[in-house]
């Protein structure tokens, strides 16, 4: 006789091809990797115990200081000692360094003290022949909150090869300031118009996320939330792409906040007319949080947007992109990448409204796998904290209630004939019953809905005989 029976699909954990660095820090709701780009740091010294010799210093002495410091690697200690009105430091020396490369360039360090002692960062170009371009360029005049690290930075407004970059301590008086103490880490010169995260060698590769399902097509959502990184900055003008869903080399479709135009823009290529489209004018500054959708019904792309506590904005284009295997995170084919977290990177197997998609731009707790039987694929939820994988149809491990139940009958088998054309040699049990129809492989078949008590069986392959009907093979988990 046939019994009844409840229906589950597997999923669980899967890992990225990924490569280059991976930090962590914080988006909207938790702490996941951060996708940023190649970077070269033309001041960190190989040697970091050495850093406070190869940097010139004047009205104070250095040391290294292996117990303390940003990065778990020490930092320079610095006493100021007094024999100088104007004590600064130079790097990466006296010199101007030559960098081989005419470009904008950013420096950037941070301080730490015991005492409110105020600092200036100046940065001062040449060009290849030693001669001067441009001015001094100067941050403010930070004047440090003690016990707390304090990051300094400065951009040129021209190009340069050479450089070199002062630290001053301001408004030093010997009868006060003789013998106080200060440290510095993370010290940065990049060949950019803004800057990125420290690296701790002198090259850092880019940071490259990316998830392999099996092709999927209309309909579809996949919803994000990423930080804006620095290099969206009105002078930059950067694009930060939030995700890429990709199939080959021209045909894929990216998400992405294009400074230039201070809108958020769809852009699918493909060696086909390309539909590039945007939002209405949406203006992100650097470390601004932004809420993004991308829908596809088949027919049309439908992008919404929004900065976090504000509206979302929409817009929609016809197009032809149909099918996708690849999801890249923070990053496109164009080499652009985000340079910031991005996480809740959700796709759904179904078109979401624009209720829907409302609703999820102002949840106020994280979504996750489990939020909704339509989510196939999540990154950057609470099951994956602390790592950069995702949780997707396409892993084991877990299983998620279909809420249907089936009538079958299974009867336990020693295994399938020599002639049988079943491929799975471990089935332990057949089923048949009009309900057979229902079945998917790879699906869970279970007694009851507790699964800590349940029997269950997984479906490793399903045939139809012309006229008879439909069975399946499957083993006792």
């Amino acid at each position: 006789m046939p019994s009844t029976y409840h229906l589950y699909q597997g999923f669980g954990q899967i890992s990225p091809a990924e490569s280059g660095t991976n930090l962590f820090s914080k988006c909207k709701y938790s702490v996941v990797p951060t996708i940023q780009e190649s970077t070269i740091n033309r001041i960190y010294s190989f040697d970091s115990t050495s850093d406070y010799l190869t940097f010139t210093t004047t009205g104070m002495v250095g040391y290294y200081d292996s117990q303390f410091g940003m990065r778990g690697v020490g930092s320079s200690r610095y006493i100021l000692d007094g024999s100088s009105p104007t004590p600064n430091i130079k790097y990466p020396s006296s010199n101007y360094y030559s960098t081989g490369v005419d470009s904008y360039k950013t420096g950037s360090l941070y301080v730490y003290s015991d005492h409110a002692l105020q600092f200036r960062l100046d940065l001062q170009l040449q060009a290849n022949d030693g001669s001067a371009v441009g001015s001094t360029y100067s941050s403010s005049n930070i004047t440090l909150t003690p016990k707390q690290w304090t990051r300094l930075e400065i951009t040129s407004a021209v190009n340069g090869v050479r450089f070199l970059m002062t630290l001053n301590i301001l408004n030093f008086n010997s009868a006060t300031d003789s013998g106080k103490t200060f440290y510095v880490d993370s010290v940065q010169l990049e060949d950019k118009r803004y800057s990125t995260s420290f690296h701790n060698s002198s090259t850092r590769g880019a940071s490259q996320i990316e998830f392999t399902l099996p092709k999927q097509g209309p309909d579809y959502t996949v919803v994000a939330w990423a930080k804006i990184g620095n290099h969206a900055s009105s002078a930059a003008a950067g694009v930060a792409p939030f995700f890429t869903l990709y199939n080959g080399s021209t045909d894929y479709a990216t998400i992405q906040y294009s400074e230039a135009v201070t809108k958020v823009q769809a852009f699918k290529d493909d060696t086909d007319p390309n539909t590039d489209f945007a939002t209405s004018a949406l203006d992100c500054d650097p470390g601004d949080l932004v809420f993004v959708a991308l829908v596809n019904d088949g027919l049309n792309l439908t992008i919404y947007a929004g900065k976090n506590g504000g509206s979302l904005l929409t817009a929609s284009q016809s197009t032809d992109f149909s099918v996708f295997d690849t999801i890249m995170i923070g990053r496109n084919p164009s080499s652009n990448y985000m340079n910031g977290p991005v996480e809740q990177v959700l796709m759904y197997k179904k078109v979401l409204t624009q209720a829907e998609v409302q609703s999820i731009f102002d949840s106020a707790t994280p979504l996750d796998y489990s939020s909704s039987t339509d989510i196939v694929f999540a990154y950057g939820t609470p099951s994956t904290l602390g790592t950069s994988k995702a949780i997707s149809y396409t892993g084991s491990g877990s299983y998620r209630a279909q809420e249907r139940t089936v009538s079958l009958d299974i009867t336990s088998i020693a295994g399938a004939s020599s002639f049988s054309e079943y491929t799975g040699s471990n089935a332990t049990h057949i089923v048949d019953g009009s309900d057979c129809v229902k079945l998917e492989k790879n699906g869970f078949i279970a007694t009851g809905t507790d699964l800590t008590q349940a029997t269950i069986y997984k479906v490793t392959d399903i045939w139809e005989v012309t006229n008879a009907g439909r069975s399946a093979f499957v083993f006792k988990i």
